[in-house]
């Protein structure tokens, strides 16, 4: 299974247009995955698979939970934006917060940095920012095993 992960756009609609033009020149992912700060409607992107969105810091109009816990199969991914979790500093509460609801994988934005970091065996991965050309996708074996891979737009 291949996820589409991307967070913080602010609104930046040329770098969402480059990622869905670069997307659609290969498979279309299995699911989306929006971690919050769009500035502009988001839900548009890929209608034709599942998405899935939080509520960023900067989404004062949006009705999104502040957090969601998705499933695919043996594979539970908590979707948060990080604010709450005080990403920018740590990623203690996020990791904390998955594992409750028995989450080995957890989705955030936020910090508009990617990267993987495994805290207390909660695999943390962030997507950047899409305002900077960053996004990911995450692929999920039925062994058990993620793989993420880190993109940059360059416009």
């Amino acid at each position: 299974m291949k996820l589409l992960l991307f967070s913080d756009s602010h609104g930046h609609v040329e770098y969402r247009d480059e990622m869905e033009k670069e997307v659609r020149r290969g498979s279309l992912p299995d699911a989306v995955l929006f971690a919050g700060d769009a500035g502009f409607s988001s839900n548009h992107i890929f209608p034709e698979v599942p998405y899935y969105s939080v509520r960023g810091n900067c989404d004062f109009s949006s009705s999104a939970p502040d957090w969601e816990l998705i499933v695919f199969g043996e594979h539970r991914i908590y979707l948060a934006h990080g604010h709450l979790h005080r990403a920018k500093l740590t990623r203690g509460l996020l990791a904390s917060d998955a594992s409750k609801q028995q989450a080995r994988i957890a989705v955030y934005g936020h910090t508009h940095n990617q990267g993987l970091e495994i805290v207390n065996s909660v695999y943390c991965v962030n997507p950047g920012a899409l305002k900077n050309g960053q996004y990911a996708f995450l692929n999920l074996f039925s062994d058990g095993r993620i793989q993420p891979e880190f993109r940059r737009i360059r416009l």
